[in-house]
Parts: structure tokens; C-alpha cells; sequence
């Protein structure tokens, strides 16, 4: 043996890795392995795998030589099935027969049976890969152990040294050598199976939220590039192209009152000081009028340094909501200057006639010096048990019926004090409709009433 082992095992070393790239990239397409065109192809490659293993031997004698052909050929076999390993057999034994010299005919026969031995393998044994570790073992010597056999096509004055000189390494290295490369090629496929798993996952994810009307982004803080869904596009009115997929497409949009609020909200989101993303957003449509945006998202990968390579969320309309609270709010001011500002008392009981809500004008008729002293009393707590137990008795009818009561009434606060109103009682209800307690309003008239007594008096 003129050529050191070391040197060739490093040659063959390095094209078993090239053969495992082959797989890698023909099984991330294996749908369309169906496709007898993608079967020739793959075994054209790993035909022309085989040849430059062919190339790159352990040269025995002159024309003697071993390589990994048998390695590539059985695992071809297990893996991709017999049309690309069929042709890539096909290939390489035309091309051992072309290199022509003593072991030409073991050279072929090795490449036949090492062929065969994989597909049938993968044929008969379909659950291999439930115990792989010891599968591949057995295949690894199997297609080893034949290949010593086939030293009975060599010249008889060569056989006897040369099976003595290869037997170490094909029940050694070559065996070793199959396990490792069937490993890889496993990992690899687990390996996709898992990223297409995830890609389905995530497709249903996405055809869920964009079903349910709501966009999807999906963005990579450290490139800037970041994924919007049509659903997201669309939702603003844009098509496709419209919006450039990064950062700076998004930020575009955004309205100039709400950027620094928003993006203090992202700067603590990635810097991980809050756990999720949420914030109320305008952003411009291609109209040019804005929509109240809900987005939110979490932090799904991080680098080796903690920092976020990626972050998906969605986009929900908002801008109905957003219009109802707006009106509320207004609704609610309007309701605040009113109960601020008139000079009328107007107040909101309970079902048991307590007051929940009074205005100033009526906390101070009833000698209190904010609303919210009065807030939980009822008329026994301000007013004499007998004006009291009428108005009681009122608000309880109103209630029980729901009508209304106007009327001009006469009490006494607790201090004797005589007061006039004319009041306007009505049920109060809820969203639905039910009565929940009474509300009114009251014109006092006690400085008109002490005039009109004093003229009669007069």
C-alpha cells in the first residue's frame, strides 16, 4: 500500500459529506421526488458522486482499488429508492468498467451488490428507522462482508494478499463509516421534517388569525426585515407591493402622535423588560385616512447573547371600538359639565334607594361639601323619617312598576331646615333594559316658597 489510509479516508471523508448535501437538498424538495425527472436527477448526482469517489482511492496494486462507493451506493439505496440509486449504479459501473485493471470485475460487483443490498433493505425492513443505531450496523457489514466475498473476481495470484489487507477496514472503518453518514443524512431529515412541521404550524396559525379578519407580522429585529400578511396589507387597503417588508414600512404609516408612545413601547419590549407587545396604534391607509390598529406579538427566538432574532404578532381593527370610546368619553364629558355645572340637583339610587351618584347642586341642597360625601346614604341619613319614608316609598313604586313621578314636594333635613322641589323621578335601567335603581332631578323652590308665604302672610 503506497498511499497512506489517513490521506484517503480524508478524500472519501469529505464526499460522503458532499454525497450527504445531496440528500439534504433533494429531501427538502421530496415532494417533488414523485417527480420521475427529480429521480433522474438525483441519480445522475449521486452517480457523479460515485465517480469522483471512484477517482480518489486507496490504491491496492495497479488496478486494485477500494473507496466509499459502497458506503454512497447502500445508503443511496436506503434512502432514495431504487430509480436515482438504480442509474447512479448504472453510471458507476460503466465507468469502473472504463478504468478497465485487475479488479474490475469485483469493482462492479461490489457496486451491484452494495446497490441491491440498500434497497432491499429499505424495502423489507421498512421500520428501520425505529432502531437506526443497529440497523445501519447491520447493513454497514452486511454490504462489507459481501464486498470481501467479491475478492473471488480477483486474479487468483492477488486474491489471497488482498482480502488479508482489507479485511481490518471493511469490518472496521467502512461499517463505521455507514453508521456515520446514515446518522447525518437521519438528523437531516429529522431536521426537516421539524422545520416543515413548524411551517405547517405555522400556516395554520396564520390562515386562523387571518380567518378570524386579523393581520400577521413576523419580523427579525436584527436584519430590520419583517413580514406582513396580505390580511395586514389589506386590512389598510394596500395591495401587495405597497408596503416595503422591513421596519421602516411599518414606521411609515405610523401617525406622528403616537411613534414615541409606540416605540417606547417596542424599546422595553425587546429589551425584554415587558414579557409581550400591546399597544393602540394609527396607522395610515392608502387613502391617506388612519385606522386604530391593535397589534400584539411575543419574542419567539433569542441569539446566543439573549437579544431577539424574532418576533411575531397580529393586527386587529380597531377603529369601531376605538370610535365607541371616543364617544363615551365625549358623552361622558358632556355628562360631567352637566352634573358640574347645572344648578339643578340631579342624583342616581340603587335599588334600595341609596344614593350611587348626586351632582353638586344636590350635595349642596343637602348641606354635604362634595358629591362624594353623600355617595352610599339614603334620604333617612339627610332628610326627617317622615319626608323620608314618602320618598322611600315613591322610588320603590317607581321600581316595581317603572313609571314616573313628577311631582311639587315638602321636606325637612335632620337639622329642621324646610326645603321645596319640584322632582322628576324615573326608573334607571341598564344596557339591557332592566331596572337597577331611580334617577331624578330637582328644581329647588324654597326661596319662591318663602316669598309666596311671606305675601300671604303680608
Amino acid at each position: 500500500m503506497k498511499e497512506p489510509i489517513l490521506l484517503d479516508l480524508i478524500q472519501n471523508i469529505a464526499l460522503l459529506l458532499a454525497f450527504s448535501m445531496v440528500y439534504d437538498y433533494f429531501w427538502t424538495r421530496h415532494e417533488k421526488m414523485n417527480n420521475i425527472f427529480y429521480k433522474i436527477g438525483a441519480g445522475i448526482i449521486l452517480g457523479l458522486v460515485g465517480i469522483i469517489l471512484t477517482l480518489t482511492p486507496w490504491t491496492f496494486k495497479g488496478g486494485v482499488f477500494f473507496d466509499a462507493r459502497s458506503i454512497v451506493l447502500s445508503i443511496s439505496g436506503l434512502f432514495f429508492g431504487f430509480t436515482p440509486t438504480f442509474i447512479a449504479m448504472v453510471i458507476v459501473s460503466l465507468f469502473r468498467i472504463y478504468l478497465g485493471g485487475l479488479g474490475v470485475y469485483m469493482g462492479v460487483a461490489v457496486i451491484i451488490t452494495s446497490s441491491l443490498i440498500g434497497l432491499i433493505w429499505r424495502y423489507f425492513r421498512p421500520k428501520w428507522r425505529q432502531n437506526n443505531l443497529y440497523e445501519l450496523i447491520g447493513l454497514g457489514l452486511l454490504v462489507h462482508v459481501i464486498m470481501l466475498a467479491c475478492t473471488l473476481f480477483l486474479p487468483s495470484q492477488i486474491r489471497a494478499e488482498t482480502s488479508r489487507n482489507i479485511v481490518f477496514p471493511l469490518f472496521t472503518i467502512y461499517p463505521l463509516a455507514t453508521v456515520l453518514l446514515g446518522k447525518l443524512m437521519i438528523r437531516q431529515s429529522n431536521n426537516w421534517e421539524n422545520k416543515k412541521a413548524l411551517d405547517i404550524s405555522e400556516k395554520r396559525w396564520q390562515y386562523a388569525l387571518e380567518g378570524a379578519g386579523d393581520g400577521v407580522w413576523d419580523w427579525n429585529p436584527q436584519t430590520g426585515h419583517m413580514f406582513f400578511s396580505k390580511r395586514w396589507k389589506s386590512m389598510l387597503g394596500y395591495d401587495d407591493n405597497d408596503v416595503d417588508n422591513n421596519i421602516h414600512g411599518w414606521q411609515d404609516l405610523l401617525h406622528e402622535e403616537d411613534k414615541d408612545r409606540v416605540l417606547d413601547i417596542i424599546d422595553k419590549f425587546l429589551t425584554q423588560k415587558t414579557l409581550s407587545f400591546e399597544a393602540e396604534q394609527r396607522l395610515r391607509c392608502k387613502d391617506g385616512t388612519y385606522k386604530w390598529i391593535l397589534s400584539t406579538g411575543k419574542i419567539m427566538a433569542l441569539d446566543e447573547d439573549g437579544k431577539p432574532i424574532r418576533c411575531i404578532g397580529t393586527h386587529k381593527d380597531i377603529s369601531d371600538r376605538k370610535e365607541k370610546e371616543l364617544l363615551l368619553v365625549h358623552e361622558r364629558f358632556l355628562l360631567d359639565s352637566l352634573m358640574t355645572f347645572t344648578p339643578e340637583s340631579i342624583f342616581f339610587k340603587d335599588l334600595n334607594s341609596r344614593f350611587i351618584r348626586v351632582n353638586n347642586a344636590s350635595a349642596q341642597s343637602m348641606r354635604f361639601n362634595t358629591p362624594e360625601e353623600v355617595i352610599g346614604k339614603s334620604d333617612f341619613d339627610i332628610y326627617s323619617y317622615k319626608y323620608a319614608s314618602k320618598t322611600y316609598q315613591d322610588e320603590q313604586d317607581i321600581i316595581r312598576t317603572g313609571k314616573y313621578l313628577n311631582e311639587e314636594e315638602q321636606g325637612n333635613l335632620l337639622d329642621g331646615t324646610e326645603t321645596w322641589g319640584i322632582t322628576h323621578k324615573m326608573p334607571l335601567r341598564d344596557l339591557k333594559g332592566d331596572i337597577v335603581g331611580t334617577f331624578g332631578l330637582s328644581i329647588d323652590i324654597t326661596e319662591r316658597k318663602k316669598i309666596e308665604q311671606a305675601l300671604k302672610e303680608s
